[in-house]
């Protein structure tokens, strides 16, 4: 709302959608969500039940996930106005002498909303004895709640990792006919972690690379002397494990110092074995642990494309089958 003679702060299309999201259908599903439990409080009795009120709304709690996943750029674009726009501040000013709380804890309200109810259902639960009607109803709408946290959750550690994967692969470049030979946006993919490390070459020399890795490979680039800020594609390794390797390292690199030979680990794929160096035994343990991680989940990646390779085999023999005449 403008301020007394004022003008409201400056939000085009773009700033609306980023700040509001859907809140017009968060609004609509609080006002039926309230008049549902308004209507059990003016009938209540000692057999009353909630539970049930939750049970119904639950699923429809996933309207969330557009609103919490805007709500950090949401954030930055009110912040932005309120710092540079006479007419933000002066909103700002005016809600604080009415009162009011301030823009940054009204937005955070609809974040918080499903782990408040979580905790609200666990209280409620406690304080209702087991004999009671509501009890049963409490402990499902508890695991509907949490599963439609867990999909907002999910959801927005999916569209995070996406970001990434898209923002890894905007800076990558090559110079070889075809581009860059990898798409890193599949479905499963997530980056585990990210860092600079040495690498022996095949000629004993050592190369500062950038190692990014994922659930299912390992890339590893350089970078840019033309283009500050993009990456020069190296190769990437389906690994399938990795170990400390002083000994191959020394294979490798016979002119590679003893201090920096005792940091080197492996990653092995089907293909070949890279040599890589970090700064620490610390940094070298940490290595290891992700790729372990990463390792277990390549694995089960792995066994997730399989099976739906076989699904999607077996409806094709369906479909021909029935297409046969």
């Amino acid at each position: 709302t403008p301020p007394p003679g004022g003008e409201a702060p400056p939000l085009d299309a773009t700033d609306k959608s980023t700040v509001y999201a859907n809140l017009d259908e968060i609004y609509g599903l609080a006002q039926g969500f309230l008049t549902a439990l308004r209507d059990k409080v003016n009938h209540w009795s000692v057999v009353q039940t909630l539970g049930d009120v939750f049970c119904t709304f639950a699923m429809f709690f996933k309207v969330y996930v557009m609103y919490t996943g805007s709500f950090e750029h949401g954030m930055k674009v009110i912040t932005r106005i309120l710092r540079e726009e006479p007419s933000g501040q002066a909103v700002a000013a005016a809600a604080a002498a009415a009162g009011c709380q301030d823009i940054g804890s009204l937005m955070i309200t609809p974040v918080q909303r499903l782990p408040r109810y979580v905790l609200l259902l666990k209280e409620l639960r406690k304080r209702t004895p087991d004999a009671h009607p509501d009890a049963a109803l409490l402990e499902k709408a508890l695991a509907d709640i949490r599963v439609a946290t867990d999909h907002v959750n999910e959801t927005l550690r999916s569209n995070a990792d996406n970001a990434k994967l898209l923002e890894i692969q905007s800076r990558l470049w090559t110079a070889r006919p075809g581009g860059v030979p990898i798409t890193l946006l599949v479905p499963g993919r997530r980056l585990i972690r990210e860092g600079t490390l040495l690498k022996i070459r095949s000629t004993g020399s050592l190369r500062e690379v950038r190692v990014f890795l994922f659930n299912d490979i390992l890339l590893y680039c350089t970078s840019s002397r033309l283009w500050p800020g993009r990456l020069h594609f190296h190769n990437k390794i389906e690994f399938y494990g990795a170990a400390p390797d002083p000994q191959e390292a020394l294979r490798l690199g016979p002119s590679v110092s003893s201090a920096k030979l005792r940091l080197a680990f492996k990653v092995t794929s089907a293909e070949a074995v890279r040599v890589f160096i970090p700064d620490s035994l610390e940094e070298r343990d940490a290595w290891l642990a992700d790729i372990k991680v990463a390792v277990a989940e390549r694995q089960a990646l792995d066994r997730r494309r399989s099976l739906k390779r076989g699904a999607q085999v077996h409806l094709d023999a369906i479909a021909a089958r029935i297409g046969a005449p």
